[in-house]
C-alpha cells in the first residue's frame, strides 16, 4: 500500500484558492467523463479509516477503455490530462498499465469534468472507500465512477470543504501518508482478456499502514507490490511437539529407509553391522508457512 504523486497533464492548473468539494465514492455528476466503470467485486476492502462494511467496487480497465473510445471529444480531452497520445490505442495500453485501487482516508486530488468539450479541473476530497487507478510511480490518476482523470492536488491554507460530511474533520495534508490499497484480485485486462470467474467473497480488512521504507525484499521483481516472507512455526493443534519416532526393521550392512515425519518424509541411511537387527531412527520436522506482507 502505497501512495505518491507525480506532475502531469497538460490543463491549465487551477490557479486561485476555492472550495474543495467532497466527493462520496458513488457520487456523479452530469458532468462525467464516462458512466460508472467501477464493478461490484468478489474482494472488499475494509480499513478504520472510512469504516462501515467496506468496499467491494474494483475499477474495471476494459470498460473503461470501452466507454472513452466510444466518446472520442472526451478520450481526446481525457488523454491531454494525463499527458498522453490521445489515440486510441495509446489510451488502452496507458490504462491496462494503471492499478485498481482502494482509497483508505479522504484523499486531496486536482479532478476534472467534462464541459463544453474541454476538462475542467477543480479540487476535491474523495472519500475513503473510493475505487480508483494507480500509476507505477504510485500516484493516483482515475476516478472510476465517473472516469475522470485525476492530477495532483494543488494545496491552500484557507481551504473550505464544500458538501463534507458535519461529522468530518478537515486535516493537514501529508503527500508521504499512504492512502490507497492495491486491490489483489482486479478485473483482467487485454484485448483477448478471459471472462472472470467468479470465486468465494474475501473481506480484507486494513490494521495497520507501513511505508514503502519498511518493505525490505521483494521476491517478485515484476511485481514489487508483493512481497513474501518465510517463518517456521508450530502447529497450533501440538504446541510443543515431540521428535517422531519411527523404528525400522533393515539388514545390514547398510540401508537406506524411508522415515514418515509429521510434514514430510525423509530418507536416512543406517548402519547395521552383524545381524539383522532393529535400528531407531527420531526425526524432527518443523511446519513452514508463509506469510505475506504488502498489498497481498
Amino acid at each position: 500500500m502505497a501512495v505518491g504523486w507525480l506532475v502531469g497533464g497538460g490543463e491549465e492548473p487551477v490557479q486561485a484558492a476555492e472550495p474543495v468539494e467532497f466527493t462520496a465514492p458513488t457520487e456523479v455528476n452530469d458532468a462525467a467523463f464516462t458512466g460508472p466503470t467501477d464493478i461490484a467485486g468478489q474482494v472488499t476492502i475494509k480499513s478504520g479509516e472510512f469504516g462501515g462494511t467496506g468496499s467491494n467496487y474494483v475499477c474495471e480497465r476494459e470498460l473503461l477503455i470501452t466507454s472513452l473510445n466510444a466518446k472520442p471529444d472526451r478520450m481526446k480531452a481525457w488523454a491531454r490530462v494525463e499527458a498522453i497520445n490521445p489515440a486510441p490505442d495509446s489510451v488502452a495500453s496507458y490504462i491496462r498499465g494503471l492499478h485498481p485501487a482502494t482509497l483508505l482516508k479522504p484523499t486531496r486530488v486536482t479532478t476534472h469534468k467534462f464541459v463544453n468539450g474541454k476538462a475542467v479541473a477543480s479540487q476535491a476530497i474523495l472519500a475513503g472507500g473510493t475505487a480508483v487507478l494507480t500509476d507505477d510511480n504510485q500516484a493516483i490518476r482515475v476516478r472510476c465512477r465517473t472516469g475522470s482523470p485525476l492530477l495532483d492536488p494543488i494545496l491552500s491554507t484557507n481551504e473550505t470543504c464544500k458538501s463534507c460530511p458535519s461529522d468530518y474533520k478537515q486535516s493537514t495534508w501529508q503527500l508521504s501518508s499512504t492512502y490507497y490499497a492495491i486491490n489483489p484480485s482486479p478485473p483482467p485486462v487485454g484485448p483477448n482478456a478471459p471472462k472472470t470467474v467468479p470465486g468465494k467473497p474475501v473481506t480484507i480488512t486494513v490494521e495497520k499502514q507501513l511505508p514503502p521504507r519498511y518493505i525490505v525484499k521483494s521476491d517478485d521483481p515484476s511485481d514489487p507490490q508483493v512481497v513474501t516472507k518465510t517463518v517456521t512455526v508450530h502447529d497450533p493443534a501440538d504446541p510443543t511437539p515431540t521428535p517422531v519416532v519411527q523404528i525400522k526393521t533393515v539388514k545390514g550392512p547398510t540401508r537406506t529407509v524411508r522415515v514418515q515425519g509429521k510434514t514430510q518424509i525423509k530418507t536416512v541411511t543406517v548402519t547395521v553391522p552383524g545381524a539383522p537387527r532393529t535400528q531407531t531412527v527420531t526425526v524432527t520436522v518443523p511446519r513452514t508457512v508463509t506469510v505475506y506482507e504488502g498489498s497481498g
